[in-house]
């Protein structure tokens, strides 16, 4: 799914934007929801944000249409930066860092999705929904046999794109959910570059519990237990702090 920006005539970039997490979930949801039988395959990159590559990241850009001086700005962001280790008073020999982008900053997310945003493109038939560092990929048919043909195909040219743009995939936190209306007889195997990926009935995305039936039972128990953990928290000690103090703890930590 897309989400446009209009960084030039290149074409479109399909990252979140403005997005907000909720509409990611709404739209995972329904594509599996509607479909008689679909696979969502959950992606965890192997320190993401770490493995950027300047070079490639700066050609991305470029490519959709960030030029000029934006363009020498973010080099000059990326470029000329150090690392070393400080132990009481004595430091490391400094080392250039040719890889990565910056953690926690403004920028570094957004630069991670503009280096994933062509991820898309390995499949006509499967469907991506990208957030920052959490990637889900979902494919509908109207058979099982139809989505393990599709996830085999898939898997080959996932596992291209990964190292063309020098990525890491964490294939024992990877993981795929099938949903189906009719009843599973068997389950196949997924294997990605010669690894079994773990079958879940639930998995965790954008920090929802998503099961295998979409009714939401584990997330809301979940919920539950950790409002009730607060609560009793905030009874324990709601004769040493004033009720104002009580409620900003009840919006920060119940209520949202």
């Amino acid at each position: 799914m897309k989400c446009n920006m209009d960084l030039g005539q290149e074409g479109p970039v399909s990252m979140p934007c403005s997005m907000h997490k909720t509409h990611c979930l709404i739209r995972l949801t329904e594509y599996n929801k509607f479909a008689y039988s679909s696979s969502s395959l959950f992606i965890d990159f192997s320190k993401a944000f770490d493995m950027v590559d300047h070079k490639i990241l700066l050609h991305k850009m470029y490519h959709y249409g960030i030029r000029g001086n934006a363009h020498q700005w973010i080099k000059s962001y990326l470029s000329d930066r150090q690392q070393y280790v400080s132990v009481n008073g004595s430091e490391s020999t400094r080392r250039n860092i040719e890889y990565g982008v910056p953690q926690g900053s403004i920028l570094g997310p957004l630069l991670f999705v503009i280096y994933i945003n062509d991820i898309p493109e390995i499949s006509h038939f499967a469907k991506f929904i990208l957030y920052a560092d959490d990637a889900n990929i979902i494919i509908t048919g109207s058979s099982i046999a139809e989505i393990e043909d599709q996830i085999t195909s898939l898997s080959a040219a996932l596992i291209h794109w990964v190292k063309s743009n020098g990525l890491l995939l964490n294939l024992k936190k990877t993981q795929y959910m099938i949903f189906s209306r009719g009843r599973l007889t068997n389950n196949f195997i997924v294997s990605i570059d010669n690894t079994v990926i773990q079958q879940v009935n639930e998995a965790r995305f954008l920090g929802v519990i998503i099961d295998d039936k979409l009714t939401w039972s584990s997330h809301i128990k979940t919920l539950k237990s950790k409002m009730a953990r607060y609560v009793g928290i905030m009874y324990r000690i709601k004769k040493l702090i004033p009720l104002n103090v009580r409620l900003q703890i009840y919006h920060s930590f119940v209520q949202c």
